[in-house]
C-alpha cells in the first residue's frame, strides 16, 4: 500500500462524490503531474473507473433508475470505438515512444469536458422542470446515438476522459429520462465504455495495476464521503470550480 496514492484516490473519490465531475478529468492529469507516462496513466485510470463505475452502476440498476435503450444505443457505436481508442495508445506507445500525441488530445478532451460541465451547470435546461415540461420535450431518436456514443468511446479510449462529461449534457437536453436516471444512463454507458478501453489497454502494458489498486482502495470510502457531505456544501459552486481547474489543467496540456 502506497499511502500518498491512496489519499490522492480518496480525494478524488471525495471530489466526485461532491461534485459529479468525472473522475477520470481529475486523475489523469494528476498522474501526468506525478511523472507517469501518458498511455499509463490512460490505461490506470481507465481500470481504476471500471472498478468504481461499476459499483455505482450497480446501485442505479438496482434502484431502476437506468435507461436502457439510450445505454444500448451508446453502447453500440461507443465499445468498439473505446476499443480501437485503446489500440490506437497502444500502437503509438510502442512505434514512436513517445506520449505527445496522448497528451495533447488529453488537454483537448479536458477543455471539451470542462465546457460541458459548466453548460450543464448553468444551462437553463439544468433547472427543475414539471413532469408535463419532462414529458413535452422532444427525444433524440436513439439511432443518431451510435456515431456519438463512437465518438466519445474514440476520445474515451485514448485519454480516458469525457464517457460521462459529454454524454449527460446530451440526454439532459434531448431525452425524457428523469434527473437521476440520466446519471444512472450516464455512468453504466462510462462502465461499458471504461471496460472495453481498459481491456485493450491491459493487452498493450499501458496499466500500472498497483497503482490502480492504492487509488481505488482511496476512492471508495472518498464517494462515499463525498455523497454524504453533498447534504451540507452547495453542489453548484464546487462544479463551477472543479470545472475551471480542469480547465487551465487542459490548456496546459495542449
Amino acid at each position: 500500500m502506497n499511502l500518498p496514492i491512496v489519499l490522492t484516490g480518496c480525494l478524488v473519490g471525495l471530489l466526485v462524490g461532491l461534485t459529479g465531475v468525472g473522475g477520470a478529468s481529475l486523475l489523469t492529469p494528476f498522474l501526468l503531474l506525478i511523472g507517469v507516462p501518458a498511455p499509463t496513466a490512460v490505461g490506470t485510470d481507465l481500470i481504476y473507473n471500471t472498478f468504481t463505475k461499476l459499483v455505482g452502476a450497480l446501485q442505479y440498476w438496482r434502484q431502476k433508475a437506468v435507461g436502457p435503450r439510450w445505454v444500448i444505443a451508446l453502447a453500440a457505436g461507443g465499445i468498439p470505438a473505446a476499443a480501437g481508442g485503446g489500440i490506437l495508445t497502444g500502437l503509438f506507445r510502442h512505434r514512436i515512444g513517445e506520449d505527445s500525441f496522448v497528451r495533447h488530445s488529453i488537454g483537448l478532451v479536458l477543455v471539451l469536458a470542462a465546457l460541458f460541465t459548466l453548460f450543464q451547470v448553468f444551462s437553463p435546461a439544468s433547472a427543475p422542470r414539471s413532469v408535463t415540461e419532462t414529458r413535452s420535450r422532444r427525444p433524440l431518436k436513439l439511432r443518431y446515438l451510435v456515431p456519438l456514443g463512437a465518438l466519445i468511446g474514440l476520445l474515451v479510449g485514448i485519454t480516458s476522459i469525457g464517457a460521462g462529461s459529454l454524454v449527460a449534457p446530451v440526454l439532459l437536453a434531448w431525452s425524457k429520462l428523469k434527473p437521476r436516471q440520466i446519471v444512472g444512463t450516464d455512468i453504466t454507458n462510462a462502465l461499458f465504455l471504461s471496460a472495453a478501453a481498459g481491456l485493450t489497454h491491459a493487452v498493450f502494458g499501458t496499466v500500472n495495476y498497483h497503482l490502480a489498486l492504492n487509488l481505488i482502495l482511496g476512492s471508495i470510502p472518498g464517494v462515499l464521503l463525498g455523497n454524504r457531505l453533498t447534504l451540507y456544501i452547495p453542489e453548484k459552486p464546487l462544479r463551477t470550480v472543479m470545472s475551471g481547474l480542469v480547465l487551465l489543467a487542459g490548456f496546459s496540456l495542449i
